[in-house]
């Protein structure tokens, strides 16, 4: 800005004009490109806490003076001169103004990087589980293994692609569940990643209970013929499996399968391919 002159009080008869020069203010003004291009209609912003004056505007798809884009109307001071966009990473550079205009304030704009984060709650310690990111539009998914510690443990699934139609799931030796507090893949609540997605956090109920019985044999059974037991609780994701061994005793005993209320009890004989369901 211009020095400000002091002017004497004068009588009406020997006053002199006095004149005032309005003018727009000083600007920020540089370049805002991608791979080395000009890139239109990324809002910028010039924002001073210590002199309360805002501008902002938009970049051209072309420079002009070595720019494409200019803030004007500014006031000296320092300014916190910020990109605001969806598709890069936002960005914000220091910008101290005085008494003339500033130029190449320049932003190199840089794809996100996409991460889904959050934290389980209740992983046991040295209890291994998988987190699991997919996204059908794109045919993608990532996995990641990790090993309780007995305190809430935080996760990050990196080096994603952009989707909004993520599911995020995981796999505890007696538990599935779906994101956001689900037990199946058809009600999870979709997640859209782009950039940083956080607080999609899982709480693990542990398995305190058991399920004990007999299983009977068909007379025709085999020694050494394997039946598979497998137990599921839609409400908790509560999950439970073993095997049991024909031995030559038609009735056999099982017990200690981890298990919930109103779980569902299937078993699978030799060849046989369709289970055989109960609720318990």
């Amino acid at each position: 800005m211009e020095t400000i002159t002091g002017v004497s009080p004068q009588t009406v008869a020997s006053s002199q004009p006095v004149n005032l020069i309005l003018k727009t203010g000083l600007s920020i003004q540089g370049k805002i490109i991608y791979n080395g291009v000009p890139q239109e209609g990324i809002q910028v912003e010039a924002w001073s806490e210590q002199s309360g004056v805002y501008g902002s505007t938009a970049s051209k798809d072309a420079f002009v003076n070595n720019a494409n884009y200019r803030i004007t109307g500014l006031a000296p001071g320092i300014y916190d001169v910020s990109l605001k966009t969806n598709l890069y990473k936002d960005q914000t550079l220091n910008v101290v103004v005085t008494n003339s205009d500033i130029r190449f304030i320049d932003f190199v704009l840089q794809k996100p990087e996409h991460l889904i984060t959050g934290t389980i709650q209740g992983l046991e310690k040295d209890i291994e589980i998988f987190v699991n990111a997919s996204a059908d539009s794109i045919n993608f998914n990532q996995t990641m293994k990790l090993s309780g510690s007995g305190l809430d443990t935080p996760y990050t699934l990196a080096d994603l692609k952009p989707a909004n139609d993520y599911i995020v799931e995981l796999f505890h030796p007696n538990q599935y569940l779906v994101y956001n507090n689900k037990t199946r893949t058809a009600d999870a609540d979709k997640v859209n990643v782009y950039g940083l997605t956080s607080g999609i956090n899982f709480t693990i109920v542990p398995g305190d209970k058991s399920i004990s019985g007999n299983i009977t044999f068909p007379e025709s059974a085999q020694p050494g013929e394997i039946a598979w037991i497998e137990s599921f609780s839609e409400k908790t994701g509560s999950l439970g499996s073993t095997t049991v061994t024909f031995t030559g005793d038609q009735i056999v005993f099982i017990k200690s399968m981890a298990c919930k209320k109103q779980m569902t009890l299937s078993y699978f004989h030799g060849q046989i391919d369709t289970p055989h369901n109960s609720t318990i």
